[in-house]
């Protein structure tokens, strides 16, 4: 036969079939092409492509989901229809010109088979297709074979003697999972290889450990599942009944069926153990076998001491919606993605609502909308039953939570459900710890205290701990709050608030505080929320909530220059002051203030006027005419008629500001430089430079002072200095004073700050002049 030249058409989530392909054709003759070795980095792709396409005799597609919804793959195989030999390693179903072209499966098959297909293909393409019980063996001296998925029902004959549970028919990826448990097992030649796989209650553990030994169940001899949580001697005792290891199993001790098992285990090879949900692994000591099988345990423990670790983590997000694709049956259903995020990708409630979905003809959009309403209640209702799970996600998670024994690791967790989910700072929480109730707040001051406590949540899986930092599933936020609102508990709501309150601010050009606004922002916001909805109208600690939303949305607009996402946070706050203090509060005042202060800088301003004058009408009634804080509104009426382009008003409220200001807190004061600098604003921007540049002075040289020639203070009369010499013509001077802004922005706010980009902007401006009008 004339060998003939053969392009690897795959995805890049593939590459494992591609090598192994590549390898068995190259062995037995074939000149191959594949984009794994023959595409080199910084090649023409494309021109790479094209040649190759051009040069094979056959072109190999290997058909998974990710090949057949890739435009790149779509692009290869349809410029060569002529030459495709279609190999499905998965159970896809192509449509569309590829549905009825004949096609081979190694979908299922050993290796051996697999190879004897793939290169009869090649000589002859039109015999039959077979489909063969699953065997799959591992290889060490070449690529390893792809772990392919089997026919969700395997002919008895197939298997081993086992005990196994039903393989669940809707398993859907942990591919990556599964072939880090195969590759353990092909390499480890040493004594009791020990795989464990660690996880969340539910995040599915058991189903991984049961397709396993489905998928691979022609690679033992016998495969047995023991209930650790039923006992490890009882599991043993059944499996030597079903050997027939010692007569009168039934009445014998515990020590003797250990004894004979222990025996079996020695004596034989090629099996497969699997222990799962184990909570106590000295349950284990002393029971395993020594060195002639494999084991595999699941177990919650962030730390098993046993054999090597795989961690089971949440979906991806692309495994959640195939999931709930394939067990819902609703593969149009534009809200699975939607859905999948809302339950954080996590596997058991991914199948109770598909269960759900499914029993009751439900939407994922009716589903969500039932979620929102009554919560995590909708798994316990009829129709949620979950295939091969015992208990709900509720119920789950309760056994992890009543076997915390140490107070201050439950402690954490109450206070961490009534935070954001991710990225909890441990150091916020140490600093806020005097606000806290014993004895987490003595757990806090105390390192190794501490680290025990977090180290109890981990074990069971509760928590997650990564460079200072801690998370928690989201669902499981849920169901420590439902459990703490049955039993009517609002302190942890209330805690949250005073530990955020302690700790959250902004102030505008303090670096320590604008770097940790974006990182404590979230726990925030979720502590604000949870104390509107569970605390009682008129608690005191809803100021301190309101508080929270004011100071987002100063850091929000101010840092980040998010103006819509700022005005709902001050208006979430406007309303808590104003049903709890009172429409005529100072807070309440403070409030319109900076409403009216982002209307102004997106150009509404009679939006902006009609929110000062009633922060003003407080202001002047509550507090008088001369308060420092009715000065403030006088200033900012004054910037929006400044913007409006009426100057003559702008002076005459600046000046207003201004007698405040010098009158009650001085001519030194950081507050007075700003009305000297907002009044030589409207002299430059009428045209009377050296005006507006002796004001800029007289503000310069208090904050120079006060502040620090690097406050953002400080840097934002350097720019309005070299606005006034660019508005002169002198745009050399301008370039060096915006260059001193410019630098300062940059180190405090940022590259993408609103400030820094308009200073650069000046800057370019300013080069830009310089080079047109400079010899």
């Amino acid at each position: 036969m004339d060998k003939k030249h053969c392009f690897i058409s795959y995805n890049h989530n593939d590459e494992a079939w591609a090598k192994w392909i590549d390898f068995v054709l190259r062995e037995n003759g074939y000149d191959t092409i594949t984009q794994a070795y023959d595409f080199k980095a910084g090649g023409n792709f494309v021109s790479d492509m094209h040649a190759a396409l051009k040069k094979a005799d056959s072109v190999i597609c290997i058909l998974t989901k990710d090949y057949l919804d890739s435009e790149w793959c779509k692009e290869e195989w349809s410029s060569a229809l002529e030459k495709l030999i279609l190999i499905k390693v998965t159970s896809v179903k192509p449509d569309g010109i590829l549905k009825n072209m004949a096609y081979i499966e190694l979908f299922g098959l050993s290796e051996d088979k697999a190879e004897k297909e793939l290169l009869g293909a090649l000589e002859d393409k039109t015999r039959p297709l077979i489909r063969p019980p699953y065997p799959l063996a591992g290889a060490v001296t070449r690529p390893s074979y792809p772990a392919a998925l089997t026919p969700i029902d395997p002919p008895p004959a197939a298997l081993p003697p086992n005990n196994l549970p039903d393989r669940n028919p809707h398993f859907t990826g942990r591919e990556y999972a599964l072939g880090k448990i195969h590759e353990a097992f092909l390499t480890g030649n040493t004594v009791s290889l020990r795989q464990t796989i660690t996880g969340l209650g539910g995040v599915g553990k058991t189903q991984t450990a049961i397709e396993y030994a489905y998928r691979h169940a022609c690679d033992y001899k016998d495969i047995w599942w023991i209930d650790a949580e039923g006992g490890v001697e009882a599991g043993y005792r059944d499996f030597a009944k079903k050997k027939g290891l010692l007569p009168k199993v039934e009445t014998a001790t515990d020590p003797d069926v250990l004894y004979f098992v222990k025996r079996w285990f020695d004596e034989n090879i090629n099996y497969l153990f699997i222990y799962d949900n184990v909570e106590n692994f000295g349950t284990l000591e002393g029971r395993l076998p020594r060195n002639t099988g494999h084991v595999l345990i699941t177990t919650r423990d962030d730390h098993p001491p046993e054999g090597k670790q795989v961690d089971i983590e949440v979906f991806d997000p692309c495994e959640a919606a195939a999931f709930l694709k394939e067990r819902s049956g609703r593969d149009d259903d534009a809200d699975i993605g939607a859905l999948a995020e809302r339950l954080g990708y996590f596997p058991l409630a991914i199948e109770q609502a598909a269960a759900y979905i499914s029993v009751n003809g439900k939407t994922c959009r009716q589903y969500l909308s039932i979620l929102g309403e009554h919560g995590l209640d909708i798994f316990t209702r009829r129709g949620s039953k979950a295939f091969n799970y015992v208990s709900t996600v509720n119920a789950t998670w309760l056994v992890s939570l009543e076997k915390i024994g140490n107070e201050s690791a439950r402690q954490l967790l109450d206070l961490c459900a009534c935070l954001a989910p991710d990225n909890i700072p441990q150091d916020m929480l140490i600093r806020s710890r005097d606000v806290l109730p014993e004895p987490l707040s003595r757990t806090l001051a105390n390192e190794l205290n501490l680290t025990d406590a977090i180290y109890e949540l981990r074990e069971y899986s509760l928590m997650k701990e990564k460079d200072g930092y801690l998370s928690l599933h989201r669902l499981l936020q849920e169901v420590v709050m439902a459990e703490l609102t049955k039993a009517g508990d609002t302190s942890w709501a209330a805690y949250c608030v005073d530990m955020m309150h302690s700790v959250f601010d902004y102030k505008w050009g303090d670096v320590e505080s604008m770097t940790a606004f974006p990182v404590y922002l979230p726990h925030a916001l979720t502590a604000a929320g949870h104390a509107e909805k569970l605390l009682p109208e008129g608690e005191d600690r809803l100021v301190k909530a309101a508080y929270l939303y004011h100071e987002a949305g100063n850091g929000l607009y101010y840092n980040n220059g998010q103006y819509a996402q700022a005005v709902e946070w001050f208006r979430k706050a406007l309303d808590i002051y104003e049903k709890v203090l009172g429409k005529e509060h100072p807070d309440t005042a403070t409030t319109y203030n900076n409403i009216a202060g982002v209307y102004d800088s997106q150009g509404e301003y009679s939006m902006a006027l009609e929110s000062y004058q009633k922060a003003l009408d407080i202001q002047e009634k509550v507090l008088g005419k001369e308060h420092p804080s009715t000065a403030a509104t006088y200033n900012n009426i004054a910037l929006v008629y400044s913007n409006q382009g009426d100057y003559y008003m702008a002076l005459e409220w600046n000046l207003k500001a201004l007698d405040i200001r010098e009158k009650v807190l001085g001519k030194e004061h950081p507050d007075t430089a700003y009305t000297y600098n907002n009044i030589a604003a409207v002299y430059d921007s009428q045209g009377n430079y050296s005006m507006a540049l002796e004001w800029y002075q007289k503000a310069l040289d208090i904050q120079e002072k006060l502040l620090g020639k690097e406050h953002p203070s400080t840097a934002y009369t350097y720019n309005n200095i070299a606005f006034a010499y660019d508005n002169q013509g002198d745009h050399s001077m301008a370039l060096e004073w915006y260059k001193k802004s410019y630098k300062i922005f940059q180190l405090v706010l940022g590259d993408s700050h609103p400030n820094t980009i308009t200073v650069k902007e000046n800057m370019e401006r300013a080069y830009q002049n310089i080079s047109t009008t400079e010899p």
